[in-house]
């Protein structure tokens, strides 16, 4: 059984309500680059989808990686200091909710960021 995201929904789903559309197996496989034979048998992995994959569909549909990264558990849910504006929307958009309770890393006017030091990229990839 593949993996699924904090609510058990697989990644084509996941993808299909971020874009608005039903996506076909072709789409998926071309996404991540190979043959619809292979991603059919893909699909029903347990390792599938993995890290990479996660990326190659985000950076293909137009959504920010890091948020499938996190709603599929391969980073933790404090990773959501990483995402932009945009991210934060689709993250809400997957069930992550609100988090009033934390303050986000950038500046409202001007869209700066800074990584809260508890939440550096060094220490997300010791986590893995």
């Amino acid at each position: 059984m593949a993996r699924t995201n904090q609510h058990g929904k697989g990644i084509r789903r996941v993808l299909g309500w971020l874009v608005n559309r039903d996506l076909t197996d072709a789409q998926m496989a071309s996404a991540l680059g190979i043959r619809p034979s292979n991603y059919a048998r893909r699909k029903d992995q347990d390792d599938f989808p993995s890290f990479e994959e996660l990326t190659r569909l985000g950076e293909h549909f137009d959504i920010n990686p890091l948020v499938l990264q996190i709603s599929f558990g391969f980073l933790p849910p404090d990773a959501i200091y990483l995402l932009d504006e945009a991210g934060l929307d689709s993250y809400r958009q997957l069930g992550g909710g609100d988090f009033p309770d934390l303050p986000l890393p950038w500046n409202g006017e001007e869209k700066s960021r800074t990584v809260p030091s508890a939440v550096r990229p060094q220490q997300l990839q010791q986590r893995l």
